[in-house]
This record gives structure tokens, sequence and C-alpha cells, in this order.
């Protein structure tokens, strides 16, 4: 399950008629309110509903909120039941991303991120995940070289190779 949170749609009702639904106008609502999100995963958890789901924001604020969050929702045998999903919409760019990384390192667990994700069905879309895994090895990369991941490929080669593909493989499984 995705949960897209934070999106204000048809901001425009003007642009909206002279473009259609998918037009894209929309805007960016404040932060989630986490209380609100773990109410809802918690009922699904209750009644022992609750997919392996990956929380997007469009807010940067609520990333932390979230990252945090994911870890109240671990289920044995299901590494990253819930976890921060990748920047997305407006956050979608080489800080969004950094953003991301950064907040899933500190308050969540990097290693069952689940990498990029896209609703597209486009070729173009391949050009995204090759610049997201891009950004994410210049980012460990900067780690390693500031001491704060270790300078060992045998740990980080199953790290980048968890967020680029292994991660995504077992949520679709």
């Amino acid at each position: 399950m995705l949960l897209h949170i934070g999106a204000l749609r048809e901001t425009s009702s003007r642009l909206r008629a002279a473009t259609g639904p998918a037009g894209g106008y929309a805007a960016m609502r404040a932060p989630v309110d986490p209380a609100i999100v773990a109410s809802f995963l918690n009922a699904l958890e209750s009644d022992g509903a609750l997919p392996r789901t990956i929380l997007l924001t469009l807010n940067p604020e609520a990333h932390a909120h979230l990252a945090v969050l994911s870890g109240s929702f671990t289920h044995e045998g299901s590494p990253g039941h819930v976890s921060l999903g990748p920047a997305w919409w407006w956050c979608d760019h080489a800080h969004g991303v950094r953003d991301v990384l950064e907040k899933c390192a500190a308050y969540g667990v990097l290693y069952t991120f689940p990498g990029m994700t896209t609703d597209s069905r486009s070729i173009l879309s391949l050009a995204r995940h090759d610049w997201f895994r891009r950004t994410l090895c210049k980012w460990v990369a900067e780690k390693v070289a500031a001491g704060d991941f270790p300078d060992d490929p045998a740990l980080l080669r199953p790290l980048l190779k968890n967020i680029c593909h292994r991660n995504a493989k077992r949520i679709f499984k």
C-alpha cells in the first residue's frame, strides 16, 4: 500500500477546467499529523489487515515523523513492513532525496528503505531510477568520506543492493 500524504489537490478550478483532471495543479499541505496516520495504521494492524506500506509525503517537514512512526509497525519476517518512502513530487530533487535518506538513516532503518518508486509506466522512469541510484551512491560515498559510514564494501554493497533493488523486490513479492 502506498499512502500519498499531504497533497492539496485541485488548487485552481480555472486551470483544472482548462486542462482537465490530470492537469497537475496541486500544492503541499501542512505537515501531516503522525497521530492520524498512526491511528489508521493501528486500526489496520488490529484487524490483521496491515499490508506492507510505504509512507510518501509531499511535505519534507514530515519525513522525520513518518520515519519514526514506521518503527511502530514492525512485523517479524517482513523487514520494512511500514517504511518511509522516497522523495515525492516537489521533494523529488537532489536536496529532497538527500533529506529523505538523512531522515531514514537517522530515525528509521536505512537498510529497509524501499528506494525509488514511481507511479509512471513510462520508459522515462528508467532514467529517474538511474538518477536516484547515482544520487544515493554519491550520498553514501560522502558518508564514508566523512567517517559516518564504514569504509567496508562488504557492509556497503548489501545496503546499496537492498535500497536499489532487493527491498522493492521483497515488497512486491
